[in-house]
């Protein structure tokens, strides 16, 4: 459990089937801050040190480990964009999110390194 063997591309082949995760970046998401969409949440996975050192205005800190024991704190009809350092660990939770029926769920890909590359604001 936890891999794919053999590679996404043999499954594909095998006709297995696999789902999709849109992903987003930097702009989308100063864009979707400023509009203060009802309803949307950048959701930072980072652990409380990462968080806390440096954030982006507006995220909700959920710790990737701590998210499949605290889903009932996230409205499963509300929008999801998840972050973390790169990214790596955000789409671990956006998998967790969508298994657990939310549909609204994307990937800030490059996450806080992306932010901090175009030099949007933090916290």
């Amino acid at each position: 459990k936890g891999y794919l063997a053999p590679s996404l591309a043999a499954w594909a082949a095998a006709g297995e089937a696999f789902g999709t995760l849109p992903v987003i970046g930097a702009n989308t998401v100063r864009e979707r801050r400023r509009e203060q969409r009802d309803g949307w949440t950048l959701l930072d996975v980072r652990d409380e040190e990462e968080f806390a050192q440096l954030s982006i205005p507006g995220a909700r800190h959920l710790y990737v480990g701590e998210l499949p024991g605290n889903l009932a704190e996230l409205a499963p009809q509300s929008a999801y964009t998840v972050m973390c350092g790169s990214g790596a660990r955000a789409t671990i939770a956006a998998s967790v999110l969508l298994r657990a029926g939310f549909d609204k769920v994307d990937l800030f890909l490059g996450s806080m390194g992306a932010w901090k590359s175009v030099g949007f604001s933090t916290e």
